[in-house]
């Protein structure tokens, strides 16, 4: 890092592991020019990150390293995914609500997508959790390809549409002079793209 600040002192956004709350590091990405961080965070649920996701990841750790970039004036965004098959709608909530309450600069929902030829597609196909629609060609972070007893594809949709117009309403009203400038470049750049997926959110919103 001290290499890259004395020869090219360019800011910089990199990927983080969610469990490195090393004050030291993160001060030290601050020293170098690191303008913001991504972390996948995936679940606010504990259950769900150690037993169906396997990741050994606290959520203490989660804030720590979110304090920690807030601290040194890092930007902090995080990926979240629901819709995994057992999960429950009150831990789906427990997400959203984990989402909230960290206050990123960006938070980023998902549908869980079980892509072919993973664990989760085959467990999804034994179980009959897939709809009756899936196919490789469908195969969108945006559209909900599950369904159990739990929650059906359309709950997912409509409630992950939700977050996400809510986070950039935020994120509109908190940073204005940033989401204008990446989402005007946009519009003129690819205007029916955006037109498009603004019609899709709207469209599973409701």
């Amino acid at each position: 890092l001290d290499r890259y600040k004395k020869e090219i002192a360019l800011p910089f956004f990199c990927n983080i592991r969610a469990d490195i709350d090393d004050e030291g590091m993160i001060k030290a990405l601050g020293y170098a020019g690191c303008s913001g961080v991504y972390f996948g965070i995936e679940s606010g649920d504990e259950e769900i990150l150690h037993k169906v996701i396997r990741k050994p990841l606290k959520l203490d750790q989660v804030r720590e390293v979110a304090r920690l970039s807030k601290k040194v004036g890092i930007s902090t965004n995080g990926f979240f995914m629901v819709g995994f098959p057992e999960e429950t709608m009150e831990q789906i909530k427990k997400t959203f609500k984990f989402a909230h309450e960290l206050k990123l600069n960006k938070s980023f929902f998902h549908v869980v997508t079980p892509l072919p030829g993973t664990e989760l597609e085959r467990i999804c196909r034994e179980k009959g959790y897939l709809n009756k629609n899936y196919s490789y060609d469908n195969l969108e972070y945006f559209n909900a390809n599950i369904s159990t007893d739990n929650f059906s594809s359309e709950q997912l949709e409509k409630m992950v549409a939700k977050e996400i117009f809510r986070d950039n309403l935020t994120y509109m009203f908190k940073h204005f002079g940033q989401f204008a400038k990446t989402h005007i470049s946009y519009l003129f750049r690819y205007p029916k793209k955006f037109f498009s997926y603004m019609f899709i959110l709207l469209k599973k919103m409701f």
